[in-house]
């Protein structure tokens, strides 16, 4: 009797215990599931703010990136516009208005030693032919004397003329400006040519540096051709960039 007694009681201290452990066990997967049904959402979450977060730093750097851009588009064109009114003021003067070549000449020389981007100097009348002249090169290429004739029909046609970059002799990046010598307004008599030296034009971008090895330059669309870049030996490559 105390033996049946004793076995009944073991087995009811088993049921006991197996059913503790099936509660335990259900507990555990319910904690589980309540902190995966916590956690996940908080998980998406994280990740969807630091999408956001990453998506608005990436345009803030490309805010940044484009206004220096700017910056330096409009550098280059009052640098340009400079010159240019340069050429206005000369062309304006009594003495130049005289068109007496010697006296040009003189000029023009003076301008040049003042301003030492201008390469070369010249002024053609209505014919195409060349008056007075100054260059630091001692000699006009072929390419140069075309380029006027092309200065002089658009200048008699719009008014003014900015050529395309074209390369120096030593391979530096130049451009050719145009501007009517008037005695009447409209009514030109003449062109004065500007062939300014765009070497300057690295400078404005050489120390501009973006994040760690960033670094701006300036390219030429229509010929492929660096136009100012950092580093000079890079600029003078005859390589497209």
């Amino acid at each position: 009797m105390n033996q049946s007694l004793a076995a009944h009681k073991a087995v009811i201290d088993l049921d006991l215990d197996g059913g503790q452990i099936r509660r335990g066990k259900l507990l555990y997967k319910l904690l589980v599931v309540f902190m995966a049904l916590s956690i996940v959402p908080l998980l998406i979450a994280g990740f969807q703010l630091i999408r956001v977060g990453d998506s608005a730093i990436q345009k803030q750097i490309i805010g940044v990136k484009l206004g220096i851009a700017q910056k330096v588009a409009g550098n280059v064109k009052s640098y340009i516009e400079d010159k240019k009114n340069t050429l206005q003021i000369i062309h304006k003067s009594s003495d130049f208005l005289t068109m007496n070549p010697k006296r040009q000449s003189e000029i023009l020389g003076n301008v040049m030693n003042a301003y030492p981007v201008f390469m070369h100097m010249a002024v053609l009348d209505l014919n195409g032919r060349e008056t007075a002249s100054v260059n630091r090169y001692g000699r006009v290429t072929p390419q140069a004397l075309a380029e006027e004739q092309e200065a002089l029909k658009l200048v008699k046609s719009v008014g003014e003329y900015v050529g395309p970059v074209s390369r120096s002799p030593e391979g530096y990046p130049q451009l050719t400006l145009g501007v009517p010598v008037e005695r009447i307004p409209g009514r030109p008599i003449g062109v004065l040519i500007g062939v300014v030296n765009l070497i300057d034009l690295s400078s404005l971008v050489k120390d501009l540096v973006i994040d760690k090895k960033g670094y701006v330059y300036i390219v030429d669309m229509a010929q492929k051709r660096l136009v100012a870049h950092p580093d000079i030996q890079t600029l003078l490559s005859t390589e497209a960039p």
